[in-house]
């Protein structure tokens, strides 16, 4: 997170990040992601 906080979520979980997250996968494992609040404003400018 932008304050320096860090997470991890594994298989199975689920979790809720505020906006101006990063994130990555650790591993060689695919990973699946449903994002059901930001795709609907995902790229667009502000």
């Amino acid at each position: 997170m932008d304050d320096g906080t860090e997470m991890i979520a594994g298989p199975g979980d689920v979790s809720s990040l505020p906006s101006r997250h990063d994130a990555w996968v650790i591993g060689d494992e695919q990973a699946v992601v449903v994002d059901w609040y930001g795709a609907s404003n995902y790229a667009k400018g502000a």
